[in-house]
């Protein structure tokens, strides 16, 4: 599945993802963010983990429910990195 030397039936060194598809280039591109080796890379690799309250329309902050955004941080020394994700199936 991931392309590596191993392999049932004849399928070492072959990967079953559609490469342009759009989820796999966002993916890449977070990966891309990650591995780098400046400030943001390192927070994502090495910061702690801060889960973020959220306000969604006008309601108090507060730790999101299923179905609302998430928001967290990775904090390491003086470089914060927010990210978001709307886990809504809509």
């Amino acid at each position: 599945m991931f392309g590596g030397a191993f392999g049932a039936f004849q399928t070492a060194d072959c990967h079953f993802f559609n490469i342009d598809h759009p989820t796999y280039l966002r993916i890449a591109a977070i990966a891309r963010i990650r591995n780098s080796h400046d400030k943001i890379g390192k927070a994502l690799r090495r910061g702690h983990h801060y889960l973020r309250e959220t306000s969604f329309f006008n309601y108090p902050f507060s730790i999101p429910q299923q179905g609302e955004l998430v928001a967290w941080s990775q904090v390491l020394f003086d470089t914060e990195v927010s990210m978001v994700l709307n886990t809504n199936g809509l």
